[in-house]
């Protein structure tokens, strides 16, 4: 889920999560295909702020990526602004985003960066992307995307509802603090989900192969050759759509093939609830037309 591990994110968070890591975790099972329609269909807006990390070309010939190792210091500005990296003469250290502020508090110089941009987003826990559709709460760990054709709520979704903490037009009552939970419209291009009439829905939380040796805390993989079926934690969540556009149907699907294998029920005030039982992570719901 995070660069380092999910104490690191509920503790710090400001590790960058990688929805196409290697790890076995939540958000890679859960955030992969998501991430991947979501940037192909250009579903999150671009931020309007540009911020340029120069380095020399012997840093880059040297280092490879050299941003990468100062992603633990940065990473937070992917929220703010579309980053780049420009290659000069020789590495300015005296110049901003190069140069940090010592003297500031780690709040205290995210506030000053918010400042710098005309960023507004930034509270005691939260920070918010210029485009309002990304948030990251701090404190409880939680990682939001609310943009119209996908929306995604990532970490402790026991948090959901209270603060800020609020995907538009569907409500979320979960009792997980550790898991992924995704909606993404199936519709044609431009169609929110608010008004989809497919929806693709994925929760899922800890993952893990099913070779792998637990020992304690520690947890071993195994390497490719050992590597077995993938076990996913059973959760639970309810999802409230209070204005669905008509009759809605959810179907449960086939992790292997996709195909629909049953159904979960469905309240007459739009609200449906995946338990633990569910043995898949993938949902589909289907409003208006409720054929195959």
């Amino acid at each position: 889920m995070t660069w380092g591990d999910w104490e690191h994110f509920r503790t710090w968070g400001l590790e960058g999560i990688f929805a196409c890591g290697a790890g076995m975790d939540s958000s890679t099972w859960g955030l992969t295909v998501p991430c991947a329609i979501a940037f192909r269909r250009g579903d999150i807006r671009p931020s309007g702020n540009v911020i340029t990390v120069g380095h020399s070309r012997d840093e880059l010939l040297e280092l490879g990526n050299p941003f990468l190792m100062r992603q633990m210091q940065f990473s937070w500005m992917f929220l703010f602004g579309r980053v780049y990296t420009e290659i000069a003469d020789k590495s300015d250290e005296t110049r901003w985003p190069m140069k940090r502020e010592p003297e500031l508090g780690e709040w205290d110089e995210i506030r000053a960066v918010a400042k710098n941009l005309g960023i507004a987003g930034v509270t005691d826990n939260c920070l918010a992307s210029d485009t309002g559709e990304l948030k990251k709460f701090i404190g409880d760990g939680l990682f939001l995307l609310d943009s119209p054709r996908s929306k995604f709520a990532v970490g402790d979704l026991s948090s959901m509802g209270r603060d800020g903490r609020v995907l538009s037009g569907v409500a979320v009552k979960s009792p997980e603090t550790f898991a992924a939970l995704t909606l993404t419209s199936l519709d044609a291009e431009s169609t929110p989900v608010e008004q989809a009439g497919r929806i693709l829905v994925c929760l899922v939380g800890n993952s893990r192969n099913e070779a792998a040796v637990i020992q304690g805390r520690t947890i071993i993989d195994p390497g490719w050759e050992k590597s077995r079926a993938v076990l996913a934690e059973p959760l639970e969540a309810t999802l409230t759509f209070p204005s669905s556009p008509g009759p809605m149907k959810v179907f449960k699907l086939s992790t292997r093939t996709g195909k629909r294998q049953g159904e979960l029920p469905v309240n007459a005030d739009g609200s449906f609830t995946i338990p633990k039982s569910a043995h898949s992570i993938y949902f589909e719901i289907v409003r208006n037309r409720l054929g195959p």
